[in-house]
């Protein structure tokens, strides 16, 4: 799973790669591009919202896994 949303990251123009074969075992590491970079200003909030949130969201499935 964690293979594929990476690829699906770098076919969005997300991320990139670099593999360094010379190394054992081969390495790959991802780095954000600029334009991946530039998503993070517009999720900000939603990611203030989820924590300030969260409780209430728990809160909230607990309520339905009752019914």
């Amino acid at each position: 799973m964690l293979s594929r949303t990476l690829k699906n990251l770098e076919e969005n123009g997300m991320v990139m790669h670099s593999v360094y074969a010379e190394k054992t075992p081969v390495e790959m590491v991802f780095s954000i591009t600029d334009f991946g970079s530039s998503l993070i200003k517009i999720l900000e909030p939603l990611i203030t919202w989820s924590g300030e949130n969260v409780s209430k969201v728990s809160k909230y499935r607990l309520i339905y896994v009752i019914k």
